[in-house]
Parts: C-alpha cells; sequence; structure tokens
C-alpha cells in the first residue's frame, strides 16, 4: 500500500477511523445498556457511557481528514520511538512470556468482566491511535492481513473465555460440584444426526 502524499493518506485513515470509533462508541453503548438493564449496575454503566461518549467525540475528528487531528488522536512519537528501540526479538520473547506468567498467576482478577472489558477497550483504542502511523496503516490495512489481525483479537477472547470457564470450573471442584459442562450434557450422536444435517446440506449447496 503506497500513497501519493500525506493528505492521500489521511484520507484513506479518516474513511477507516471514522466509522471505527463510532462501532466503538456504539459497542460501549450497548454494554451499558445492558448493564442498566439487565443487571442493574448503574455505576459501571455510566462509566460505559462515559466511554462511548468519549469515541464519540474522537470519531468526528479522526474522520475529518484534517493533518492537524493526528497530532491529537494518535501515539506519540517518543512511545513509539521507546517501543521500537525496546522490543528486539529477546526482549519480546522474554517479556511476552512473562505477562503470559503474570496472567497466568493473577488469572481470577484478569477474568472479572469489568477488567477484561477495559483491556479490550484499551487494546482496541491503541489500535485506532497507531493506525495514523503510515507504515503501521500500510501493514494492518493490507488486504492479506486483516485476517490476522482480527484473528490476535479472538484469540485474545477466546483465551478469556476458556479462562474464565477454568476459574469457574476451579471454584465448583473446590466445592464439590461437578463442572460447568457436566450440567449441559446433552449429546447429539455425529452419525447419523450431524453427518445427515451436513449432507442434506451439502447436497442443497451443490445444486444450488
Amino acid at each position: 500500500m503506497h500513497f501519493l502524499n500525506e493528505q492521500q493518506f489521511v484520507n484513506a485513515v479518516a474513511q477507516f477511523l471514522g466509522p471505527y470509533y463510532i462501532a466503538l462508541a456504539m459497542m460501549n453503548a450497548v454494554a451499558a445498556f445492558y448493564l442498566w438493564q439487565g443487571r442493574k449496575e448503574t455505576t459501571n454503566a455510566l462509566v460505559l457511557l462515559v466511554v462511548a461518549l468519549f469515541y464519540v467525540i474522537l470519531a468526528p475528528l479522526a474522520a475529518s481528514g484534517d493533518p492537524a487531528w493526528m497530532n491529537f488522536a494518535s501515539v506519540p512519537e517518543s512511545l513509539r520511538l521507546l517501543i521500537n528501540e525496546n522490543t528486539g526479538p529477546v526482549i519480546y520473547s522474554v517479556g511476552t512470556t512473562s505477562i503470559l506468567v503474570v496472567l497466568f498467576i493473577f488469572r481470577r482478577f484478569f477474568v472479572q468482566p469489568a477488567v477484561a472489558w477495559t483491556l479490550w477497550n484499551l487494546s482496541l483504542l491503541a489500535l485506532g491511535l497507531s493506525m495514523t502511523d503510515e507504515d503501521f496503516f500500510a501493514i494492518v490495512a493490507k488486504p492479506d492481513n486483516v485476517p490476522i489481525v482480527a484473528l490476535v483479537f479472538m484469540l485474545g477472547f477466546f483465551t478469556w473465555l476458556a479462562t474464565n470457564k477454568a476459574v469457574k470450573n476451579d471454584d465448583r471442584a473446590a466445592a464439590g460440584q461437578p463442572p460447568l459442562e457436566k450440567l449441559d450434557c446433552e449429546k447429539v450422536l455425529v452419525w447419523p444426526d450431524l453427518v445427515y444435517i451436513e449432507l442434506i446440506c451439502m447436497i442443497a449447496v451443490t445444486a444450488l
């Protein structure tokens, strides 16, 4: 991905970040409504509404196409240089392994929905702020790399989901209760139930 000039790059970023921040605002607004309506957690709902409002304010700045907003809605140059200078292969490998160990030891804290949602928001915000860097945007927005970026976030989500269930099962085991999977033990046989349905779908799709 190559841009002829700065304005062309700014326009490309603006077309992405405007809807991106609006989507983040809607995500937090829906979560706030769920906490307020479904779980009656008024304080957490208000916090998420503030976060949604922040994204709403950030969206028009990002979509304006004005190069000046990049100085506001971007990762500081000093921080970028610090990260680049301290993320060699050895430091990166040791650092990520250390982080995984910390996450495992303090897993009961990190699997809390409020903590996980905060980390989720921060990671998505970091992605948006990093998109104002031309090299980063060229790599991440490349069509072949878009699924890889999505997989990174999906990996984080499903790791949290599995760990959350593991912590709950640890608590149930300590209380002498069966794991959560045992409560929903209805089984459907692969043959003939699953294969039969797949065969019908395969024939229908082939005919279509």
